[in-house]
């Protein structure tokens, strides 16, 4: 069953959402540079402080999924970067 299909929506699927944002358009896989995805992040981050009903999902966690994703980011993009 696809997460779709579930009837409640977890802390585990909103990580699995979150590790995908931005990345669908019309269908197809799209490619994000990692300061695309950083500033995405973020503004979600920011916008849980204002949220009220969190269901099942544990904030915490998310907070700090969020942190490391938003790290393993950047230690990507550093990577990437041109050695000068």
């Amino acid at each position: 069953m696809g997460i779709q299909n579930r009837l409640i929506w977890t802390t585990d699927d909103e990580i699995l959402y979150l590790k995908e944002i931005g990345t669908f358009r019309s269908g197809a896989k799209r490619q994000m540079k990692p300061a695309e995805k950083i500033r995405l992040l973020e503004k979600y981050r920011e916008s849980m402080k204002s949220r009220t009903g969190w269901g099942k999902l544990d904030p915490v966690m998310l907070g700090s999924a969020i942190d490391l994703m938003i790290l393993d980011l950047t230690v990507e993009s550093a990577k990437a970067e041109p050695k000068s």
